[in-house]
Parts: C-alpha cells; structure tokens; sequence
C-alpha cells in the first residue's frame, strides 16, 4: 500500500476484497475491458462485445 492505496491483480483472490470490504476500506473495480476473455458477449453500441462479468457476479455475492 503506498499513499492509502492499494491495488490488486485481475486474478486476485476474492477474499482479499471481501477483507477489504469488511475493514471499511473503498474498493473499485475496473471492468471496462474483458482482460482474462472469461465475459460474456453483448451488444454495445450495435457491435457484439465481451464484457467482464466478473463485476455483477461478485455483486451479487456481495449482497445477496
């Protein structure tokens, strides 16, 4: 951690987030961009495209 911040790896532990989470820390995920091609395909702006699911799957898991 360097300035408050601290950065994880795409294929990071999800524990590691949760820890974070349940620490009261501010977690943000970047899921511009499918870079493990793990997503699903969906139209975006009339072209099919792969999209992360990575970030709702875990959404969901956070809250329900």
């Amino acid at each position: 951690m360097r300035n408050g911040l601290g950065l994880l790896l795409v294929d990071a532990p999800l524990m590691e987030i949760f820890r974070a989470l349940h620490q009261g820390e501010v977690v943000g995920l970047a899921t511009d961009r499918d870079v493990t091609e793990g997503g699903v395909v969906m139209p975006f702006f009339g072209k099919p495209t792969r999209l992360p699911d990575g970030a709702v799957k875990f959404a969901y898991r956070w809250c329900c």
